[in-house]
């Protein structure tokens, strides 16, 4: 009886549809949790997978390993949607965290179409990792991203890329050659955002489908990855600018823009399995959903106070512990991280994830790191090396077993770092783990690849004080002071708590294209 009372009281809290049933898909490249039926879920993960296959297919992207660096998605009603983001023009957001990337979707009635914004912001994920050292600016980031968000299915199972996304189509009309000419020379927003989403697709489709301009998109990263600065790039790949914008508004006002078909043949995917949630896992889905949507100092303390009782009842379910850990980590409860952390290893010793909730609540709970001492810095290592053995490819644990030397004042032993490598090859998209990457590379001399791991986060569009401070250090090493470039990285930022192997070089740059795909016409 209990156990019901503390469900209802939850409820009330996070509330759900009515006699709601949930269900998780995993796949090679995501874990989807929906709200609905097993077929809608079944028919949704398999989209999401031939997606993308398609991308890469298109754009001859490396695969990673399966179930490597996999996004975790919540699909939900749109009621629920909105308790998490208030904004109806939201079709869905995605967020990066050291766990993992996590994107927030609900069914539909929110503007935006869902499912476009989750194919956006999932080529943004894609690129992250497949060209996690190769640095292009906003228009192309935000281009990409806008060409396959429109991405199409068709009954014969294929795909088609290309199509002019809808609810950009108005805003397209205004374009003009000086803001395009103003956009391939600034990277910031200083020349508005929304001209990176409009013009970028129009510049990636144009560079993407016109004959003349074949391979010129590559020609332009691969120069701006050579040390040439936007204008010389822009010269380099494209020639004269006033006659580029001159051709782009021509490409537009024609009667169709082509488009290219990704055949079925080229979207075979791997195995998606579904199960229903637990008891656990279903009387913590709100409290989960919130929690890693992002939360404030109240609302995670309501998080708190109602999951405890849950955890109580649900002590041998690692889903359910799961959950409280991440809302007692939120709160600094560290006591309950940790209690809870070996109830889940108890039930599932392969969840990764408690052993570093353990670890990180080890190494928060005293007032500093100063304050913990050499004994518990071991113990917290075999924490860490516990999980690594049961999920090798851990970046998080990586990450930590890095920072178990660094934070307590000790210099990272050789395979530390070696594992702090492995952790951003894995995960680049998470930029504190870029950060201290590249800090350990200022740390060893090597200020030309703590360059081209930051470049990236520093032509970030969305400007915040992470990227601010990826370009200071960008600047200090372009100026040669490498000195002035550690004592910024040094430096403690806002960005997110804490803030493959070694990086690549420009060699490392696919086509855009692969062969063998047909185009078809709008």
């Amino acid at each position: 009886m209990r156990k019901y009372l503390v469900i209802f009281a939850v409820l009330l809290i996070f509330p759900l549809s009515a006699h709601a049933q949930w269900f998780r898909a995993e796949s090679d490249h995501f874990v989807v949790y929906s709200e609905g039926s097993e077929e809608s879920l079944r028919s949704f993960a398999t989209e999401l997978e031939k997606f993308d296959r398609g991308v890469r297919r298109l754009r001859h992207l490396p695969d990673p390993e399966p179930g490597t660096n996999r996004v975790t998605v919540y699909l939900m009603t749109p009621g629920l949607f909105r308790e998490i983001r208030s904004s109806r023009s939201v079709g869905g957001f995605y967020r990066t965290n050291p766990y993992g990337s996590v994107a927030f979707l609900p069914t539909a009635g929110t503007g935006l179409p869902p499912q476009a914004t989750l194919f956006h912001e999932y080529t943004h994920h894609i690129y992250s990792v497949a060209w996690s050292n190769i640095a292009f600016p906003g228009w192309l980031g935000e281009g990409l991203a806008e060409f396959h968000a429109s991405a199409e299915f068709r009954n014969d199972g294929s795909m088609v890329f290309g199509r002019e996304p809808s609810y950009r189509t108005g805003s397209l009309r205004y374009l003009t050659n000086d803001q395009i000419r103003a956009m391939l020379t600034n990277d910031t927003e200083e020349s508005g955002v929304a001209i990176y989403y409009t013009g970028g697709w129009l510049l990636t489709h144009y560079l993407t489908f016109a004959p003349e301009r074949e391979g010129q998109l590559m020609q332009y990263i691969v120069a701006l990855n050579s040390a040439q600065s936007l204008e010389e790039a822009a010269r380099t790949a494209f020639g004269d600018t006033q006659r580029f914008g001159s051709d782009l508004a021509r490409y537009r006002r024609g009667t169709s823009l082509p488009a290219v078909v990704v055949p079925a043949s080229d979207l075979e995917i791997g195995d998606i399995t579904i199960r229903p949630l637990t008891s656990g896992e279903l009387a913590t889905i709100g409290a989960a959903i919130r929690s890693q949507s992002g939360v404030g100092a109240e609302e995670a303390a309501s998080i708190y106070a109602a999951v405890k009782p849950i955890a109580e009842s649900y002590p041998d379910d690692a889903g359910a512990q799961r959950v409280f850990a991440e809302a007692a980590y939120d709160v600094g409860e560290y006591g309950d991280v940790i209690a809870a952390a070996d109830r889940a290893i108890a039930a599932d010793p392969t969840m990764g994830i408690a052993y570093a909730y353990k670890a990180r609540a080890m190494m928060n709970a005293p007032d500093s790191y100063a304050d913990i001492d050499d004994a518990t810095w071991i113990e917290i290592r075999r924490v860490i090396i516990t999980g690594l053995n049961k999920e090798p490819k851990n970046a998080e644990l990586l990450w930590l077993y890095y920072r178990s030397f660094a934070e307590a004042g000790t210099a990272p032993p050789p395979l530390a770092v070696r594992r702090l490598y492995q952790a951003f090859g894995i995960q680049p998209q998470f930029a504190p783990m870029r950060l201290a990457a590249a800090h350990q590379l200022l740390v060893d001399g090597n200020g030309d690849e703590a360059r081209a791991l930051l470049r990236p986060l520093a032509f970030s569009v969305h400007r915040s004080s992470t990227t601010d401070r990826a370009r200071a250090i960008v600047d200090a090493i372009d100026a040669g002071d490498l000195a002035k470039a550690l004592q910024i990285s040094e430096s403690k930022g806002d960005e997110e708590e804490e803030g493959s192997d070694e990086p690549g070089d420009d060699n490392s740059i696919l086509p855009l294209a692969a062969p063998g795909l047909n185009a078809v016409a709008n």
